[in-house]
């Protein structure tokens, strides 16, 4: 038995994982990930996912996906291991590399999960690339992975910041007829931007149908309606709705 074993946790081995990566050593982080079993670790599937992070993590994504289909009959790789090289590119801001991923994945045996979903929505609305966004919206649920308010808080705040706010309502009446509870980050988006274009109506109709729903405003709610006072008169109202 090799002296190292019980010297090392899995938690101390990661540590030095992490800073052969962070450290750009890639070879060496992958020469240390092979010299687990010296410290009584095993050489696993999830182990070899922990290698794939900690090169993603600190922007080795090309060594990652290098290594992610070269070792495929090592490691068979599953949605979880494809995730992590999705999200390494998606974090990067390489967007046509992410696409390019994106589509092997569509090709494989493995559906995309929920997270999938949100690593590549997340990284098309940051690129202001929304037409693709809402089409892989309507797509979720015909696939059968139903979005949830996360993902649908992102589209909504991202259709906002470009004023589409008639398709970021239109997704907002979609969550509601698909049973897809939003919550106080959703209404607080649709409130921001109704309130910039001075859509009282509308913002009261979603303030009570908060009340409603029992979706209780925050802090952030009532900063964004105290903003938008441009009356005196407007003061006793946005109050009333405060209480």
């Amino acid at each position: 038995m090799s002296k190292r074993k019980g010297a090392f946790s899995e938690r101390t081995y990661g540590i030095g994982l992490n800073r052969y990566a962070s450290a750009h050593k890639v070879d060496e982080a992958i020469e240390f990930f092979y010299k687990r079993k010296e410290f009584g670790f095993a050489i696993d599937f999830f182990a070899f996912q922990g290698l794939l992070l900690a090169l993603c993590r600190y922007k080795h994504v090309d060594a990652a996906e290098f290594l992610f289909h070269n070792k495929q009959k090592e490691f068979k790789p599953d949605i979880r291991s494809r995730n992590i090289i999705l999200d390494g590119w998606c974090v990067m801001g390489r967007l046509r590399e992410a696409k390019r991923f994106w589509h092997d994945i569509i090709k494989s045996k493995c559906k995309p999960d929920l997270f999938t979903y949100g690593i590549f929505i997340n990284s098309l609305t940051k690129a202001g690339k929304l037409g693709t966004t809402v089409k892989l919206f309507q797509a979720m649920w015909e696939k059968g992975c139903p979005p949830d308010v996360p993902i649908c808080n992102c589209i909504i705040d991202a259709l906002c910041f470009k004023k589409k706010i008639p398709e970021a309502q239109e997704i907002f009446r979609e969550m509601n007829k698909r049973d897809c509870q939003p919550d106080v980050a959703t209404y607080n988006s649709l409130i921001k931007h109704l309130c910039k274009i001075r859509r009282m109506e509308k913002v009261y109709e979603l303030l009570d149908e908060m009340e409603k729903k029992g979706c209780l405003p925050n802090a952030r709610t009532y900063n964004y309606l105290l903003k938008s006072v441009k009356k005196p008169e407007e003061v006793p109202v946005i109050l009333d709705k405060m209480e």
